[in-house]
């Protein structure tokens, strides 16, 4: 069994879960000399506003000078995203942006490779002492700790599993910062919870981390 320790940063918006993983890990490696206002100076100087893509955490951590590995199945914005509800406000906008920043991602020295990362990967990662920001679907996620797994729940995970519900999607990031074999778990923080710690099944994770709209996108760091 292994478990990262992380501080615990709940979101305060519900379009800022990125942000708040983000800072989790900026005050796991720096400590209190991450200043809340300088934070928001640098977010505001990379000018991607309310809408947080997976490339935007990682040129938070290039700003800062420090080195991730970002992975993603799509090298830009999906088009098929455009009729997605989640998608559909900002798409035009955002994809502009978030195309010109994948362009320019060697020369502001994001690493960015596109392939899936296997399971076994993320557990070396870790083992390593990385910790892991995924962008999964909040829909998917249900922690066995604190998240009763209701009816309702069931059958929109069994339907999004099937990434046929272009519409039954709610993009959400949580840091992945621990494993437990034996119960062939992860465990991972959740910013939009109270809860220091949250866990699911490596089938329940996979799930909601590859499902329609998430490119499945990780971030090591």
């Amino acid at each position: 069994m292994l478990r990262l320790e992380l501080p615990h940063i709940k979101q305060e918006f519900d379009w800022d879960c990125g942000l708040a993983c983000v800072q989790m890990v900026l005050r796991r490696i720096r400590g209190n000399r991450l200043s809340k206002t300088e934070f928001e100076d640098v977010c505001k100087d990379l000018g991607f506003g309310n809408s947080v893509w997976t490339i935007d955490l990682a040129s938070i951590f290039a700003y800062y000078g420090m080195k991730c590995g970002f992975f993603t199945e799509t090298l830009g914005v999906d088009i098929a995203y455009k009729s997605n509800s989640f998608y559909c406000e900002t798409f035009q906008m955002d994809s502009n942006r978030v195309n010109r920043l994948f362009r320019k991602a060697k020369k502001l020295g994001i690493d960015v490779e596109k392939r899936v990362v296997s399971l076994e990967e993320i557990l070396e990662k870790l083992s390593s002492g990385y910790v892991a920001i995924a962008l999964t679907n909040s829909y998917m996620l249900h922690c066995d700790w604190c998240t009763p797994l209701d009816t309702y729940s069931m059958i929109m995970a069994s339907y999004c599993s099937k990434c046929t519900g272009l519409d039954n999607y709610n993009g959400h990031f949580v840091i992945v910062c621990g494993y437990d074999l034996d119960s062939k778990c992860f465990y991972y923080k959740n910013p939009s919870k109270d809860e220091n710690l949250c866990r699911m099944k490596f089938h329940a994770f996979e799930s909601a981390w590859h499902c329609f709209g998430t490119d499945s996108d990780i971030v090591f760091i």
